[in-house]
């Protein structure tokens, strides 16, 4: 297991990993709660040019300086020299030494050694630094709250006891609500501007940027990703359906019902709300769907009202009439049931007339009876046959047959 640096930057704000790109090829660049974070990964598969000092950088050159530089090794090329004054840099506080042919530039000894007076900043208010052959000195500035002695320090406050401390002036208050300078007041609220007035603490709310860090926006609502950026706190809502009331859930749908559960909205569709026929479709052809207001601009409620003569099919491929809809046709009609609409077709037998009943037949009467065709045996007409009028031959080898009111022969056994 390697180490795993990780650096974070809580000033650049992010929305993805692409906004984080250092083209450092020695970090793992993230997006990580809207701020860019890095990772610096030091193992067998990090590029061999990565580190985390400059002691994994030695390139076993005598001529290159190995550094580790924003977590990436640089070999800087050491001057190459014949003698010390080879390798003057005109920096009056670095010895300058040739070792081994190449030049070695180090730091002198005396930490008060300086070129410029920005190089002999103490980070002290109260002194005045300058520079002087090339030496720091300090001066005590005379600005207010600044001191040599004791004596320097008093505030004409009856509860501080008032002290001079490294130049600086104390004020350390000797009762509850005294101070003796603006720290002494600090009541762990950020956006408060916390001071000390003659000696008692003010709290008054600040008009300035006031966040340093994410934690000094924290609000305790689950909906907001709270980030301070630029000393102002933002609040950004990670997520449209998070919320924490019903009112938070509008979805401007007014067939829906928006309610909040555990922060996140849920939209339930109303049944029978309506706002347009079309949402009152049943997929059944044999209703008429409508959207019926009681109040012009509200929702309406869905009918769905059975349409006359309409039937219920059984589909492909025999279309049957489920419901019985269909009773509009011949007893011997073939009857199917399509898109809600009644198809009568002629089933054998079936007639509109006479003419549909012909059968070829000279010894029939054809006759179409109630959509039905009929055919009856014709009376007197030679060859015809039926119910008491039967067929007759003088041949004795002939056995007569009546086949749909005509008469037939047929050859008797042993005759020829």
């Amino acid at each position: 297991m390697y180490p795993i640096v990780s650096l974070m930057d809580k000033s650049c704000f992010c929305t993805s990993t692409v906004a984080c790109n250092d083209n450092n090829p020695c970090t793992n660049d993230k997006c990580f709660s809207q701020q860019c974070k890095y990772d610096v990964s030091v193992g067998p598969d990090a590029p061999a040019v990565c580190c985390q000092s400059a002691l994994s950088c030695n390139d076993l050159d005598p001529g290159t300086e190995d550094l580790c530089v924003e977590n990436t090794c640089v070999h800087k090329v050491k001057k190459a020299c014949g003698k010390d004054s080879h390798c003057n840099d005109k920096d009056a506080c670095t010895d300058d030494l040739c070792v081994n042919g190449y030049c070695q530039i180090t730091p002198v000894a005396d930490p008060f050694c300086c070129n410029t007076a920005e190089e002999c900043d103490d980070k002290n208010v109260c002194t005045v630094e300058t520079c002087e052959a090339n030496t720091c000195t300090f001066g005590i500035s005379t600005e207010l709250g600044c001191c040599l002695k004791n004596l320097d320090c008093d505030d004409g406050a009856a509860c501080t006891v008032d002290f001079c401390d490294n130049f600086n002036c104390i004020y350390k208050p000797v009762a509850e609500g005294c101070c003796g300078s603006d720290a002494d007041c600090s009541d762990g609220l950020v956006c408060t501007v916390d001071k000390c007035e003659q000696g008692l603490c003010s709290h008054a709310a600040s008009t300035e940027p006031c966040c340093k860090v994410d934690d000094d926006c924290a609000d305790n609502n689950p909906c907001t990703n709270d980030v301070c950026l630029g000393g102002y706190c933002n609040y950004l809502k990670p997520s449209a359906t998070c919320c924490n009331v019903d009112t938070d859930c509008n979805d401007d749908k007014p067939c829906t019902k928006d309610t909040c559960q555990d922060n996140t909205c849920s939209f339930t569709l109303i049944p029978t709300c309506c706002v347009t026929d079309g949402t009152c479709n049943d997929s059944n052809a044999c209703t008429q769907d409508e959207c019926v207001w009681s109040t012009p601009g509200e929702p309406g409620y869905c009918q769905n009202l059975p349409l006359a003569g309409c039937c219920e099919s059984s589909g492909a491929p025999d279309y049957k009439d489920l419901n019985g809809a269909c009773t509009a046709g011949k007893p011997c009609d073939i009857v199917t049931c399509v898109n809600g609409i009644c198809k009568y077709n002629k089933g054998p037998g079936c007639c509109d007339t006479d003419v549909d009943c012909e059968d070829k037949n000279d010894c029939t009467k054809d006759k179409c009876n109630n959509g039905t065709c009929t055919y009856d045996t014709e009376e007197g007409v030679t060859g015809c046959c039926g119910p008491g009028k039967p067929c007759q031959t003088s041949d004795p080898c002939l056995l007569p047959h009546c086949v749909g009111g005509a008469c037939e022969f047929s050859l008797k056994a042993g005759c020829q």
